[in-house]
């Protein structure tokens, strides 16, 4: 057995260090993967250290073949910190992917490898020369940055990350837009207050419950059976894309590739501010609007054709009392401004209380999401306007590896050049909401 995971793991190096695989190629790649995923198994099943032959999905361990778990973290939490200080990653991102490393269960490190290879200074150096050049800047590469290309190539491939085409380059770490995500929460609040979890999966499963039961129990008497019903949702990473033409003339004379990461982070925070609120869940993640609102013991319908201080009252108390210390109201500023209006007793202060940052209702936080429907129209079926809840019940999932793709030459519609280059980046994100019971949703029906 250790001896052909031994001839395994040699093939899989040499096919790494091919830039493009043919199809037999491929297809053996993809055998290999499966044995080795295999040969892993029956390790694993033995008792034997599956650190020292090969990972799941097949990455290959380090060059002594022996580097575990933790030996991976520490690596890519040093990575993380060398990028913070050399590559002006800012540190609300270094946090963030800190605290995936420490937190997340992930027994390949295949987190801890991406960190650790997309942050190469030589990987960074080979992404600008070949930006600034699509064409030839990889035959200015030195034999580090060629070597660090390599790595991140046959990474890519073996995670399954992105696309194997000869215009995909995976965006260094220092420009991911997965790892620089904005978290002011000022465009997308919902990015600020749920649970989000940076991963190197496809699809991330969880385990939710409603909560054990306890019991008292007379002595030496055999306990009741108190077993929680426990859940497993799955949330799946979607893909996003984001085109930018740009003329010949604005690429010769600017740095896109110090930019282009801000550039695509902002492009990738507009998109999905509308998908973690009113998403559908097929081909996009589902919003936490859409979640709630399917589930009938989550929403409180109104008859009313104003917002009133009684539905902002029954809101709060139909969320269960587990989620309430927690919980946080959200809604359109239209919504806002008109609880504004509404005293709390008759010629009494408004039942927002502004003199707090964010603004308070019935002593919950109140923060603005303009997603959220802000009108309250006669004879509509459904207006969805006012949504409280334990905002960590919803979660965001970002798979890390951007593919960033560029089309040499733009064309009109007769078929003549343009001027223009394109730059065609694609992530993948999910989100969902674990347990919807953690969420009130007031609806004005007709």
């Amino acid at each position: 057995m250790r001896a052909r995971a031994i001839e395994v793991d040699k093939e899989l190096r040499r096919l790494m260090r091919f830039d493009e695989l043919t199809a037999p190629q491929e297809q053996s790649w993809q055998s290999l993967k499966e044995e080795a995923a295999a040969i892993g198994r029956t390790i694993l099943e033995h008792d034997w250290r599956a650190g020292s032959l090969i990972v799941e999905r097949g990455v290959p361990s380090d060059e002594s073949g022996t580097r575990s778990t933790n030996e991976s973290r520490s690596r890519a939490l040093a990575a993380v910190e060398r990028a913070s200080k050399e590559q002006g990653v800012p540190d609300h991102a270094s946090e963030r992917v800190t605290h995936a490393l420490e937190h997340t269960a992930d027994p390949q490190s295949r987190l801890a490898h991406y960190i650790v290879e997309a942050s190469d200074a030589n990987y960074l150096s080979a992404f600008r020369s070949w930006l600034g050049d699509p064409a030839h800047g990889h035959r200015e590469w030195n034999t580090a940055e060629v070597d660090a290309y390599r790595r991140v190539k046959g990474l890519a491939r073996a995670m399954s990350l992105g696309t194997t085409t000869a215009g995909g380059f995976l965006l260094p770490y220092a420009l991911d837009p997965q790892i620089l995500v904005n978290n002011t929460g000022s465009v997308d609040p919902m990015r600020q207050v749920s649970s989000v979890r940076l991963t190197a999966l496809n699809e991330q499963r969880f385990v939710t419950s409603a909560g054990v039961t306890a019991s008292w129990d007379p002595e030496a008497q055999e306990v009741s059976d108190d077993s929680p019903t426990l859940a497993q949702p799955a949330i799946t990473a979607f893909k996003g894309q984001a085109f930018v033409p740009v003329s010949l003339e604005l690429f010769e004379d600017s740095d896109l590739s110090s930019q282009i990461g801000g550039l695509f982070a902002d492009a990738k925070t507009q998109l999905e501010s509308a998908a973690f609120t009113l998403g559908s869940g097929s081909a996009e993640p589902k919003g936490v609007i859409t979640a709630v609102a399917a589930v009938a013991g989550s929403v409180v319908t109104s008859a009313g054709s104003a917002l009133a201080i009684a539905d902002v009252v029954a809101n709060q108390n139909a969320l269960p009392p587990r989620w309430r210390s927690n919980a946080r109201f959200q809604a359109n500023l239209s919504m806002i401004n008109a609880a504004r209006q509404i005293p709390m007793y008759a010629n009494g202060p408004s039942i927002v209380n502004d003199s707090t940052t964010p603004p308070r209702c019935f002593g919950w936080e109140l923060a603005e999401n303009s997603r959220i429907d802000g009108t309250i129209a006669a004879g509509s079926t459904h207006d969805y306007v006012w949504l409280s809840g334990d905002f960590r019940q919803y979660q965001i999932t970002d798979r890390v590896g951007t593919m960033l793709e560029v089309i040499q030459t733009l064309f009109g519609s007769n078929g003549r050049p343009t001027g223009q280059r394109g730059f065609h980046m694609h992530w993948r994100t999910g989100g969902d909401v674990l347990i919807p019971d953690a969420f009130r949703l007031t609806d004005y029906s007709s």
